[in-house]
This record gives C-alpha cells, sequence and structure tokens, in this order.
C-alpha cells in the first residue's frame, strides 16, 4: 500500500523535473528563439537530479532479479539517457559550436548518474524497505515520462495546471479508496 504513495510521489516529482527541463528527459525540445542562460541551468539541475535517482538503484540489486544480475536496469538508463543528452547538448550548443563550457555540462550530466550509484552505496546504505521505496519513487518518474510522450499537451511543454489537477484528483481518488474505504 505504501508503495503506492512513493510511485504517486515520483508520478508528481517528474512532473515538477518537467518544468525545470521543459521535457528534455523525454529526448526532446522545442524552441523558437534564444535559450537564456537561467533556462540552461535549471536544465542541467532538473536532469541531474534526475540522474542522480536513477543511479542511485543501479548499486544495489534489483529486488526483482537474481543476485548481480540488473543489467537491463542499467541498459534501460543508458538507452533513457542517450536521447536526453543529445536534446541537452543540442539546447546548450544552440547552433553553435562545442566550447569547453559544452564539454563540462555534458560531463557533469554523464557523471551524474554514477554519483547516484556512488552516493547510495556509500553515503545513503539503503536498506531493502528504503530500496523498494526508492524503485517506486523512480518508478513512479518514469511513469510520468512514458504517460506524457504518449499525451503531451502542448509542444512547448507549458506548465499546465490542468493536467497538475487531474493527476492530482486521480492520484486523490486512488488514496481515498485505498485508505478510506
Amino acid at each position: 500500500m505504501i508503495i503506492g504513495l512513493w510511485v504517486l510521489g515520483g508520478f508528481f516529482f517528474q512532473q515538477f523535473l518537467e518544468h525545470l527541463t521543459a521535457g528534455v528527459e523525454h529526448g526532446h525540445f522545442h524552441s523558437h528563439g534564444e535559450i537564456s542562460a537561467s533556462f540552461k541551468t535549471s536544465l542541467l539541475i532538473g536532469l541531474t537530479i534526475h540522474s542522480l535517482l536513477e543511479g542511485a538503484l543501479l548499486t544495489h540489486d534489483s529486488p526483482f532479479h537474481e543476485k548481480h544480475e540488473s543489467y537491463s536496469l542499467l541498459l534501460g538508463i543508458v538507452l533513457h539517457k542517450m536521447p536526453a543528452a543529445f536534446a541537452l547538448m543540442a539546447t546548450v550548443v544552440g547552433g553553435g559550436k562545442f566550447k569547453a563550457s559544452s564539454w563540462m555540462i555534458l560531463i557533469l550530466f554523464s557523471l551524474a548518474s554514477p554519483l547516484g550509484l556512488l552516493m547510495s552505496d556509500q553515503i545513503l546504505a539503503l536498506s531493502e524497505p528504503t530500496l523498494f521505496y526508492l524503485f517506486g519513487f523512480v518508478s513512479g518518474s518514469f511513469l510520468h515520462i512514458s504517460t506524457t510522450i504518449f499525451v503531451e499537451s502542448s509542444p512547448e511543454h507549458r506548465f499546465a495546471w490542468r493536467k497538475i489537477l487531474i493527476s492530482l484528483l486521480g492520484a486523490s481518488t486512488a488514496i481515498f479508496v485505498e485508505f478510506v474505504l
């Protein structure tokens, strides 16, 4: 029961990150003008947080596979990161040449998931129940990304209050049915 709340938390957290990144984490971005430095910073922060969370899952054996055989998760994260990295660099470079700062951004983004792995392994020392909650949270994030790709409400990825309200209504209904009825 509680794991479902973590999935919902990850779903809504990803909506917040999508507000920071304008959808680049799905591997595309729509812009028709100059991209501000503040948006580039916001984009890097949002993608880095997302990558840190995903990397945190790699340090532990998957609770769904045999010991040391969770390569499917690693492969999924690598495949998930490639279009995001392409879109990030296209956004940062903006048709110009790669500069030293562009390389630094790409390197920082590339190191975010491995850093999440190290943080989880060395600092967080997650217990098994905490690992399940983290899996639920990141799964909720993935769920949001996968549904957004199919039902995007606007090409500009504007912050859609109607979408948030509908999502909150659905989540509230699910919580009510599960915990009250």
